[in-house]
């Protein structure tokens, strides 16, 4: 324990690292979730990748289980340990590389909150899709790994994820998506026809359960003033066809 301490302190630094029974508590419990609380042998607060990258290969070879940690308020005890082990916590990667207001996407790390990133994108007349039962200090990239239900357009899916840096348990660090591809390095933008969420899926139910994720691009909405409301009467159902494939035919239902 103490050759540990002193391995994952020469990373993180000793002020990064957490031994102490009463510090471990937070990271013990979930603030809305029935899970079993379970505290760590210790919490370490990386503050870039390859910090991170360096805990999880120590952790690789001496074969003890690693936990992230992206905010205190988690639904469903995500980053509560299954087994006492090395905590990660992942609030000092709160950086938000960009947001593209024409793509209506912006990347993050794991550390930004839902209230953070809607500062942010309010500034380019864009909102976040908020969760629905969780609050505004929430790590955006955590809960859109666990499915929590957001406020979103059907048309576009329910899913908030587009792309994803994922470190793997011995340190690997891979990307789906076009963030895989170096034209679309650091963009959050996709081509016609590439289904954003495909390789995602793998990590999807946890922040954790087969990698640390380590950047994300998410999906934006834009921010409509409401300028007036329009009535359109009918006297039967069938002739509001005309109305409806004209809506449709511009492609502007879900905006308005």
């Amino acid at each position: 324990m103490d050759m540990l301490e002193k391995q994952i302190g020469a990373i993180v630094g000793q002020d990064n690292l957490i031994t102490d029974p009463e510090e471990l508590a937070p990271y013990a419990t979930g603030s809305i979730c029935f899970t079993p609380d379970r505290s760590p042998m210790m919490a370490a607060r990386p503050g870039t990748v390859e910090e991170i990258k360096g805990i999880l290969q120590i952790a690789s070879l001496n074969k003890i289980p690693v936990t992230p940690f992206s905010s205190e308020t988690n639904g469903f005890g995500a980053s509560i340990p299954t087994a006492p082990g090395i905590t990660v916590d992942c609030r000092r990667l709160n950086r938000i590389h960009m947001v593209d207001e024409i793509a209506r996407n912006a990347v993050i790390e794991p550390g930004v909150t839902f209230a953070q990133l809607q500062q942010a994108a309010s500034e380019k007349a864009l909102r976040v899709l908020m969760p629905v039962d969780l609050p505004a200090s929430s790590s955006v990239l955590s809960t859109s790994l666990e499915n929590a239900p957001c406020y979103a357009w059907p048309k576009y899916g329910t899913e908030a994820l587009l792309t994803l840096e994922i470190l793997l348990s011995k340190g690997d660090l891979i990307k789906t998506g076009t963030a895989a591809l170096p034209v679309f390095n650091e963009k959050p933008v996709f081509p016609v026809f590439t289904p954003p969420g495909f390789l995602n899926k793998v990590w999807f139910g946890a922040q954790g359960t087969f990698g640390i994720a380590t950047k994300a691009a998410v999906k934006l909405k834009t921010t409509y003033e409401n300028n007036e409301v329009t009535f359109l009467p009918f006297n039967a159902f069938a002739e509001s066809f005309a109305a409806i494939k004209e809506i449709r035919r511009i492609d502007a239902g879900v905006e308005f």
